[in-house]
């Protein structure tokens, strides 16, 4: 139903189809529809159910606004609610919405998989609300979106200063079209080592970042602790001896790194813009595999 015009009026009639025994929707995509927070109390009552079966929820590009998260909410920390996959992009959510869905996604740990929050203004404030959730072991978030959400360095220094107790079971993060800086990315860099260490992929692009940032960030991948394998860049102006630093990495046996992209015409000040829109390192498949089981330096944790 995306980009359709169904209104308030018409997710409350599909919301009682969701609850009907025989539905057994899964997915629901309901995106640019001109809907307010009372669809969101309609649908909250559908998660609230025993009967309904859905598992992924597109609610991008609705003004929404906090009020309709925090109604929503009441869905989501129901033991009945099954949503693996939640995308609440360019909804006007600020860091209020953050502080109603931290404690519903600990409420109900067991199902969402991956959150879309991008373009809101969450500001560092909304990370600090969702700081909670990274840290609980018993929440099973893998992917998170939070490109375009108005972070500063700020949100990476609180993620590297969580205990080096906590562990995140985030495997996929976006910060790209925030202010982090260098500064951010050195302390993301700590993060990466303690709580974000499991992560996989990591995009940082237009983030304002140089080679400055590159080298403590090669220093964080080079270590053992991290398990990142996909690394975006774009739009930050690396030069060649950043992107240097890192494309070393794709032959350290230390770093899991396997491929990272960056735009071709700010690698280096010295040379013009080319037509290329991005450019990106990668090792071949087999030595990929060869690095994967690679049992030299390998650490098992259980």
């Amino acid at each position: 139903m995306t980009h359709n015009m169904p209104h308030d009026t018409g997710v409350k009639m599909l919301s009682d189809v969701l609850t009907d025994k025989s539905c057994k929707l899964e997915t629901l995509r309901l995106m640019a529809c001109e809907l307010t927070r009372k669809s969101c109390a309609a649908l909250a009552q559908a998660l609230q159910s025993t009967s309904t079966s859905l598992k992924h929820l597109d609610l991008s590009l609705n003004d929404l606004q906090d009020s309709g998260v925090e109604l929503l909410c009441s869905g989501l920390k129901s033991p009945s609610c099954k949503l693996e996959t939640l995308s609440l992009s360019d909804c006007k959510i600020t860091a209020n919405g953050c502080s109603a869905l931290s404690p519903a996604l600990k409420s109900n740990p067991s199902h969402m998989r991956e959150l879309d929050l991008s373009i809101n203004n969450l500001t560092d404030s909304g990370v600090k609300h969702l700081l909670p959730v990274f840290e609980d072991p018993c929440v099973h978030l893998e992917r998170l979106w939070l490109n375009n959400c108005n972070l500063t360095h700020e949100s990476c220094r609180m993620m590297g200063y969580v205990s080096k107790a906590e562990h995140s079971g985030l495997r996929e993060l976006n910060l790209s079209a925030n202010a982090i800086l260098d500064s951010g990315l050195k302390q993301l860099s700590v993060a990466l080592r303690h709580l974000l260490s499991g992560l996989q992929s990591l995009s940082v692009t237009y983030c304002g970042l140089t080679a400055d940032g590159c080298a403590v960030l090669a220093s964080a991948l080079s270590s053992n602790q991290t398990q990142l394998k996909a690394l975006d860049l774009r739009g930050n102006k690396l030069t060649d001896s950043g992107v240097k630093l890192l494309s070393h990495l794709l032959e350290d046996p230390q770093s899991k790194l396997e491929e990272f992209e960056f735009m071709d015409g700010i690698i280096s000040e010295n040379q013009a813009p080319m037509d290329d829109s991005h450019k990106q390192y990668a090792l071949p498949e087999n030595q990929r595999k060869s690095k994967k089981t690679n049992t030299k330096d390998m650490c098992v944790c259980f």
